[in-house]
Parts: C-alpha cells; structure tokens; sequence
C-alpha cells in the first residue's frame, strides 16, 4: 500500500478522473476527489464521458401528417441539445471546483467504459492526441 502511495504522489503520476455529468456519478467522483487529494495525489485530468446524448436527425416521412412529425422531431432534438448543454456545464462546474484546475477533456459519449488494461491504454491514447490539438477560438 504504501508503495502505491508513493508512486500516486511521484511527479511522472498523472491521475485521469473519470465520469459522466450525473448528480450520483459527479458526488461519488467528488468523494474520490477529496480523497486524493487528502492523500496527496493530484488529479491531472478530468474526463467528462456521455455529456451528449445520441442526436436526433429530423424525421423523413411520406405521410400527410410530415410537418406534424418533423415539429415533433425538432422539439425533441431541441430538447436533447439544452440537456446536452446542462450537462456540459455541469461537468465544467465539477472541475472548476476541483482543486488546481486540472485538464478537462469532454467525451460526448465512449462507446464502451475502459473494463480492462488495453482499452485503458487507448483511452489514454485517444486522450493524448484529443489535448494535443489546438484551440481553436
């Protein structure tokens, strides 16, 4: 245990936070938070994962009712963008409250949580190459 320790806090450690923009999940990373940082360990990045739902295209329809169902299909897609949004924000409220301003990199949604060692490897990989790129404004 304690050479787990030591090698969490090690200057080359870099810890990546994991989950997605939901009341239960952002408490329980929050309790995780704290407790890192309660041992000394730093969280060098927060991965936000799901904050977009799958999006809605509109409706194509040969039907006599297609303005009926394309109004529908936008006020749906419309409701999935502002809920797509507040998540966002969310996420983007939890590391502001986190200590040091780690990295925050937003996956709209992985297909699959990392369960082993080489789907952690290309997640970091993925992760990697995501930072690298330029802001753009």
């Amino acid at each position: 245990a304690a050479e787990v320790q030591r090698i969490l806090r090690a200057p080359g450690t870099a810890f990546v936070l994991a989950a997605a923009p939901d009341a239960t999940h952002l408490e329980d990373a929050r309790a995780l938070a704290r407790g890192l940082v309660e041992r000394g360990v730093r969280i060098d990045t927060v991965l936000s994962n799901r904050v977009a739902r799958t999006s809605v295209s509109d409706a194509r329809t040969d039907e006599p009712t297609r303005s009926t169902v394309l109004m529908r299909a936008r006020r749906y897609r419309d409701r999935i963008i502002a809920d797509d949004r507040e998540r966002a924000a969310r996420a983007a409220r939890f590391v502001a409250d986190l200590p040091d301003r780690p990295r925050h990199l937003v996956f709209p949604h992985l297909e699959a949580p990392p369960l082993d060692v080489e789907s952690l490897r290309r997640l970091a990989t993925s992760g990697r190459e995501f930072a690298s790129r330029p802001v753009s404004s």
